[in-house]
């Protein structure tokens, strides 16, 4: 975790931009997997 009061500019920016990559790809990982259920749910629907 990034304490915001001894932080430069620079290394507050590569903090976030790290966070938003790694959220990124959660957000990545559960659209594939609603996707999956999307089918799985169609499938067993009928």
């Amino acid at each position: 975790m990034l304490d915001s009061r001894h932080a430069t500019d620079g290394e507050a920016q590569e903090y976030l931009d790290a966070r938003i990559e790694a959220l990124e790809g959660i957000v990545q990982e559960l659209e594939e997997v609603a996707g999956r259920l999307h089918l799985a749910t169609r499938a067993t629907a009928g």
